[in-house]
């Protein structure tokens, strides 16, 4: 108060007598019997976080596997924790090879170091995103409340808890990561979605067409399919969920649904028979057309027809020598254009 005479110094009092009340307030507990079943935890941890900042099964996902020491979930969560910043701070690599000495000595930091160097932001996964792909790619399931309960060891027959089962989940999910992380396939999944066009964020308005289109190129991988099939098979995948905002709402119920139906045929088969029932003749002359007529400028349709004119090649609107693709450079990286265009000229 001597350096600030201006103050009120019944302000003053107030915070400070506020402050110093802090260790006589009681914070609420619930404590919870030990063997109450994963349902009836997670339907109580629910029901609670609803009445403030609302946690998701993949939030609960993750305290389920950093609290499992057992089978080395604290270093898995850590490495998707990583793997999720760095995609999107890559200066962030020196600060954990610096500061986190055990973590750096691990596979898990070996296997994304290709990340310091990564700029494209084209893809860049959340915690949540990462749990998406890599459970439902490696246990053909699209329900995070399924993964909750593998991690505890959910018999699904027997509705019993073993420990094999949880043990057998936290080293499949860590194949999962690995393959997710690697260099190769996410680079060349990140190119597939380009080369059809969409080769801004901005295109994208769902994370989980993302997420669904990664689960069938590393599906696809698995199966050894030759990567020109994989490509093709991807993009079209990839523009249709776009196109028919496929995963727009109810996204885990259609992530289950689809995984078990690439599960058991050919995917090719199953790309075919959607599209027959989704890309109709109806649709492109009757469904396309009416939401074509809608004031949102950020409209899945209209998305796809830049992409179609970025994957063309089509010049800008009386630019002849510009084609459409300098436009979303021109939004994110305009000094970047103003010195291609020159260059070019």
């Amino acid at each position: 108060m001597a350096e600030n005479p201006d103050i009120d110094e019944n302000i003053i009092e107030r915070s400070v007598a506020k402050l110093l009340d802090i260790h006589n307030k009681q914070i609420g507990t619930i404590d919870l019997a030990y063997d109450l079943d994963i349902e009836t935890v997670t339907t109580i941890f629910i029901r609670i976080n609803k009445q403030g900042v609302e946690l998701s099964q993949a939030d609960f996902a993750m305290s389920k596997i950093a609290s499992n020491e057992r089978f080395n979930g604290p270093l898995l969560r850590k490495a998707i924790d990583y793997f999720c910043h760095l995609a999107v701070a890559p200066h962030y690599f020196e600060h954990i090879k610096g500061h986190d000495k055990e973590f750096s000595s691990t596979d898990y930091f070996k296997a994304m170091t290709w990340l310091k160097n990564e700029k494209d932001d084209l893809y860049d996964p959340s915690y949540t995103d990462v749990l998406r792909v890599t459970f439902t790619s490696e246990f053909q399931r699209g329900r995070l409340s399924d993964l909750v309960s593998l991690l505890s060891g959910r018999n699904f027959e027997t509705r019993e808890y073993e420990d094999r089962i949880a043990e057998d989940t936290f080293m499949r999910m860590k194949k999962s990561l690995f393959s997710l992380m690697n260099e190769t396939n996410f680079k060349r999944f990140v190119m597939i979605v380009r080369s059809a066009g969409f080769i801004s964020s901005e295109l994208i308005r769902s994370q989980n067409v993302l997420n669904f289109a990664y689960i069938v190129y590393l599906k696809l991988r698995e199966l050894k399919v030759p990567h020109s099939q994989i490509a093709r098979l991807v993009s079209r995948w990839f523009v249709l969920s776009v196109l028919t905002g496929r995963y727009g709402s109810a996204p885990e119920s259609m992530f289950d649904y689809d995984i078990k139906q690439i599960s058991s045929k050919p995917f090719s088969e199953y790309l075919q028979s959607v599209e027959n029932a989704e890309l109709s003749e109806a649709f492109w002359e009757v469904g396309l057309i009416q939401r074509l007529n809608t004031a949102i400028s950020s409209s899945p349709i209209f998305n796809v027809f830049q992409a179609s004119m970025v994957k063309g090649n089509d010049k800008g609107f009386l630019r002849r020598h510009h084609c459409s693709r300098y436009y979303f450079v021109q939004r994110r990286y305009p000094s970047y254009l103003s010195k291609e265009l020159s260059e070019e000229q």
